[in-house]
């Protein structure tokens, strides 16, 4: 399989609780323009942030969701007033904390 690059890279799954980050929230990103530099600006931004576990663009109403952990809201909200509200093009931010985790896989269905 890694021959055929379906393998990208192994990785070990760590305990994010027992590492001290007690919370994940969910972020909507708006942008308040997107030319194809302002995209590039945000998307390398997030890259260098090691607290965006993943980032996805979207489709409909929002431009970006993050995945993103921090030790508890207060850590959170300095990442978001210090870091995230600070890129020049975003408009809005939504945040969505997640009160318990029902399923967390890497797994993909093969079959």
């Amino acid at each position: 399989m890694q021959e055929e690059g379906l393998i990208e890279r192994k990785v070990a799954l760590l305990n994010h609780k027992r590492l001290g980050f007690g919370i994940t929230v969910f972020v909507d990103i708006k942008l308040s323009a997107h030319g194809r530099g302002n995209l590039d600006e945000f998307e390398q931004a997030v890259v260098g942030y090691p607290q965006v576990l993943e980032c996805y663009s979207m489709a409909g109403g929002s431009d970006y969701l993050l995945k993103v952990v921090a030790k508890d809201i207060a850590d959170y909200e300095r990442f978001l007033r210090d870091h995230l509200l600070q890129r020049p093009h975003v408009h809005e931010a939504h945040s969505h904390i997640a009160m318990s985790e029902v399923k967390r896989t890497t797994e993909l269905p093969l079959d």
